[in-house]
């Protein structure tokens, strides 16, 4: 296990003030309030086990698990995520990040999305946006050796028309795109992953620091050591 970032525990009050955060630790057992988006090429599991979520994606395609409404345009979203070896059929599985923007998320031909993506196999870490269902970068992502079975902290921002992916702190890659405005947002994987300590912080979130702190888990979850 690991520490979330110690910045953002010290500037929880501060961050609250100014804009709403919501945090998921999964402790309660399920994903309610989450929808999972296949892009129209159902075959995910998601499951939460140990206060942990996990996703299993053996079908030719990412699997999302998203949040929010579709009109949100600034915020930012991150997360603990690690890619799992177990299991894998073919080398194409092999993704983890997060989901940003995400709309139409059911038809693969209509989806918009702006993904920030993490490849094990390409060894690579880039933002790749997609408008009704078609790519529209299609460049190489920055290298990065993205490690199995160990967790790193994902962070994705949304800013006007300006996106940025954040790993373990660093930035990885940045991108401009003005033909998806807004969207939900999420975590992805291609394979098997575990997510945990879920944090969107935007204007128009719908906070919930308080409900969280009151009964014990950010206090527990946050402030010490991961294990899992």
């Amino acid at each position: 296990m690991r520490y979330v970032v110690a910045i953002f525990v010290f500037c929880l009050p501060v961050v609250a003030a100014h804009a709403g955060t919501y945090v998921e630790t999964f402790d309660d057992g399920d994903f309610d309030g989450w929808e999972i988006c296949d892009y129209g090429m159902p075959g995910s599991e998601w499951k939460v086990e140990n206060g942990v979520l996990t996703c299993m994606r053996r079908e030719l395609f990412s699997s999302s698990l998203v949040f929010g409404e579709q009109e949100w345009r600034n915020y930012s979203i991150e997360c603990d995520g690690k890619l799992l070896v177990e299991g894998l059929p073919i080398s194409q599985f092999d993704s983890i990040g997060l989901d940003l923007r995400v709309s139409d998320c059911n038809n693969f031909s209509n989806f918009s999305d702006v993904w920030c993506i993490a490849s094990k196999t390409s060894r690579t870490a880039f933002i790749w946006p997609f408008l009704n269902g078609k790519e529209l970068r299609g460049i190489p992502g920055p290298g990065f050796n993205l490690e199995w079975n160990r967790w790193y902290r994902f962070k994705g921002i949304a800013n006007e028309d300006d996106f940025e992916f954040y790993i373990d702190g660093e930035l990885v890659d940045s991108l401009s795109e003005s033909r998806i405005p807004t969207g939900r947002v999420g975590v992805i994987v291609q394979g098997i992953a575990h997510f945990d300590n879920i944090v969107i912080t935007g204007d128009d979130i719908p906070g919930n620091i308080a409900a969280v702190s009151t009964s014990g888990k950010l206090a527990t979850t946050w402030g010490q050591l991961r294990s899992r």
